[in-house]
């Protein structure tokens, strides 16, 4: 045992050889230094006898010593060993490398030891509660047996991150560690989350706004304060945008020069609180000046000066000046000068006043070359084709692409009609492409069904609009039971191959109505043609043979009674029609004219006499997002051709529910002139309606709807005043093989006894 007295003394020895220690040192040093600034006698350059990897199990030795990139024979310098172990770090597979050398005489032998980062084995995730780990790790780019290194970790770190700042996370964290480790050295990745609260916007500050107002700003920014209607989230992309439209706002107003300097992202007082700060420099204000022209030969100053939404003496209105540059290339394009190049100069002259001239390439006008036709597998090509209003040949228009676009979607064959045209390199030609996505144009509906008014009955439906590929419309309709209906049709749309359609039906037909059996059997003829000289528009012949046979029920009325029994019907129909809608089914813009006018008896004979005219009209326009506002407008008058007695009770007007006369809100054939018996209409109606549709997802769509509608005994009682009105929603499919289907709920305004809602089931397009 070492006394105390012996580790007194042993300490007093390392404090005196300590303090000697310290001299030597220095001296030491003074001396290295001085040595390595003296000159040094030349040595011999050392050359490179071997390279050797130790550690390289998984890239492989010969794959390192390439990166490495010193080679035996290479003179040895440091410098080069340096870049190398550089290089071997720029692979992001080593943890370490370390070099040692080995001299042998004039050579040396360098020896490079690495040390692998290990494979990524699994990896999850703990603490996301608001991100699902499908999401979180759909955004990563790990997967099994990558390179786990600082690299990786921090690259998808920055990842998960950002994908936190996008759903309004900003103060979300993300740390790491490694787990486990199998025979093969692989490491598993936990990801700890800690996701904090979502962030939203307190505050909106500008700096450096002085001549707009900052309401301005705002109202037309993504990024909105939070408040009692807004959650004020934050999404940065959206900030982003939010400059640009700023720069806009500076721009509708006349400041050309106007940007955004900066923009900060700072805490409030709360940690889920931002404060967004804008920094802005307004620059001057510029007013529109002279507009000239130069190089325009096709078409004269007046022509063009007629597309400048610029003017002279007003704030120089970036939108403007935008529109008018597309409107320009609109005027060419039409044309057929699609090549022109069209560059406007501008010219500041006092009191910042803005002179602009377009200076024209106008080019040589571009031709169709071809016109190809994909995606169609039942629809004939030619079917295809004879639609076109764009051929081989024709000046290029953008117009007749997109008319002829519109036409094919009239059809009602197609659910989508994409067009696409390129340049023919080194000619004046551009082929066009329309690619079509075919729709089920067949129907086959079968069923069966109870009723008050039909008791027990059953169905079979098939149709087809597109029979042969070539647009042949056909339909056949049996209705069986209580009551029952035949009935055949055939449409061939183009006749001999000429925009002439023909037709045929024939019908058996025994309909239960409320007061009275109606019996009907016969068939007609159809003959229709396009009218070249009136776009979008055709006329259309009909002329039909029937017999009808009336049996009243017990409940029927005197007038119903009295024209019991049997008679034959001679009757051709004359209908006017202008269609200028976008599409066939829910159409968005355009609209739709109807005037027809029906008689029977006289000089076609027959029983039976009567004259009627109807005249129908309807609107559509697009409105925000992606709802369409539809409104109609239709009027009927029937007389006879020498007495109003001689009009029979089936063609007399009866509104309520849905179908070709409906009203919704109120019951089927509900609504007859005031004064008349419940089953005897008038002979005059006047309907209005208003639909404002949307779509769900593709093929569904709801709506809401205003009806109203009323029936007089003749065309000089008609009071607009006296419309009875409903109004409701409703839903519609576009359900393949059964075609459209739809319900609407209608609250009837004007009902005896007070308001109440009405439910309407219906098959078909009626609006």
């Amino acid at each position: 045992m070492v006394s105390k007295e012996g580790l007194r003394e042993a300490a007093l020895v390392r404090r005196r050889a300590g303090r000697a220690a310290a001299p030597l040192f220095l001296l030491s040093l003074f001396s290295f230094l001085s040595f390595s600034l003296l000159p040094q006698p030349a040595r011999a350059a050392e050359s490179i006898r071997s390279v050797g990897i130790r550690g390289a199990s998984r890239i492989g030795e010969a794959s390192a010593v390439r990166t490495f990139a010193i080679r035996p024979g290479d003179r040895h310098d440091p410098r080069a060993v340096a870049e190398g172990i550089r290089n071997l770090y720029a692979t992001n597979q080593y943890e370490r490398i370390e070099v040692t050398r080995e001299t042998d005489g004039d050579s040396v032998n360098l020896f490079v030891r690495v040390i692998e980062y290990p494979l990524l084995g699994s990896f999850s995730a703990s603490g996301n509660q608001k991100i699902k780990d499908k999401d979180l790790f759909a955004e990563t780019l790990l997967k099994k047996n990558l390179v786990v290194g600082p690299h990786l970790l921090s690259r998808e770190k920055k990842r998960i991150l950002d994908l936190y700042k996008e759903k309004g996370y900003r103060n979300a964290e993300v740390d790491w560690s490694l787990a486990g480790e199998d025979s093969l050295g692989n490491r598993d990745v936990l990801l700890e989350i800690r996701e904090g609260e979502k962030v939203r916007v307190k505050k909106i500050e500008f700096a450096g706004v002085e001549q707009v107002e900052e309401k301005a700003l705002r109202k037309k920014m993504d990024t909105k304060p939070d408040s009692w209607i807004r959650s004020g989230e934050f999404k940065p992309d959206a900030f982003e945008e939010d400059k640009e439209k700023i720069r806009a706002v500076y721009g509708k107003n006349g400041f050309l020069d106007a940007r955004v300097d900066s923009t900060e992202v700072k805490p409030g007082k709360a940690p889920r609180d931002l404060i967004l700060r804008i920094f802005v420099t307004e620059g001057e204000k510029y007013t529109a000046g002279e507009v000239s022209f130069d190089g325009n030969e096709r078409f004269g100053d007046a022509a063009l000066a007629a597309a400048v939404k610029l003017r002279k003496g007003r704030v120089f209105d970036r939108d403007e000046y935008d529109e008018t540059l597309s409107n320009l290339y609109a005027v060419y394009s039409e044309e057929g000068y699609i090549f022109a190049n069209i560059v406007p100069e501008r010219t500041v002259r006092e009191g910042n006043v803005v002179d602009l001239v377009f200076r024209i390439a106008e080019g040589e006008p571009a031709r169709i070359g071809k016109v190809n036709i994909t995606g169609n597998q039942r629809t004939k090509e030619r079917t295809i084709r004879r639609e076109l209003v764009a051929a081989p040949g024709d000046l290029f228009k953008r117009s007749r692409i997109i008319r002829s676009q519109r036409e094919l979607f009239q059809l009602g064959f197609f659910d989508d009609v994409r067009f696409d045209y390129r340049p023919v390199k080194g000619t004046d030609l551009i082929d066009i492409s329309f690619d079509v996505v075919e729709r089920q144009t067949g129907e086959a509906q079968m069923g069966a069904g109870f009723s008050s008014m039909n008791g027990a009955t059953g169905f079979v439906r098939l149709g087809q609009v597109n029979l042969f590929g070539g647009g042949e419309r056909a339909n056949l309709m049996w209705e069986f039971g209580n009551f029952n209906q035949l009935e055949l049709s055939y449409t061939e749309p183009w006749l001999f191959d000429t925009p002439t359609a023909a037709g045929f039906d024939i019908a058996s037909v025994r309909r239960n109505w409320d007061s009275y059996y109606e019996k009907r059997k016969g068939g007609g003829v159809l003959l229709g043609r396009r009218l070249p000289w009136l776009d979008y528009s055709r006329i259309d012949g009909r002329y039909r043979l029937e017999q009808r046979e009336i049996e009243p029920r017990a409940n029927a009325s005197p007038a119903v009674r009295a024209a019991a029994g049997t008679e034959s019907i001679s009757s051709t129909r004359l209908t006017f029609t202008r269609n200028s809608t976008d599409r066939l089914y829910h159409p968005t813009q355009g609209s739709v004219a109807i005037l027809a006018g029906e008689w029977a008896g006289g000089p076609l004979q027959g029983s039976t006499e009567y004259q009627q005219y109807e005249l129908e009209n309807r609107w559509y326009f697009p409105s925000i997002w992606k709802f369409f506002l539809g409104l109609r407008a239709r009027i009927g008058v029937v007389d006879g051709l020498q007495n109003p007695s001689t009009v029979p009770i089936y063609k007399r007007y009866r509104l309520g529910g849905t179908g070709i006369w409906g009203l919704r809100g109120y019951d089927d054939r509900d609504v007859v002139p005031e004064g008349n018996d419940f089953d005897f209409g008038g002979r005059t109606m006047l309907s209005l309606s208003a639909e404002y549709k949307f779509p769900f997802v593709e093929q569904i769509f709801g709506l809401f709807f205003f009806d109203a509608g009323n029936t007089w005994n003749s065309f000089r009682e008609i009071r607009p005043n006296e419309l009875k009105r409903g109004v409701g929603f409703g839903i519609r499919f576009q359900i393949p093989m059964l075609g459209q289907m739809g319900f609407d709920f209608g609250y009837g305004l004007d009902r005896e006894g007070g308001g109440r809602w009405e439910p309407h089931f219906q098959i078909g397009t009626d609006y």
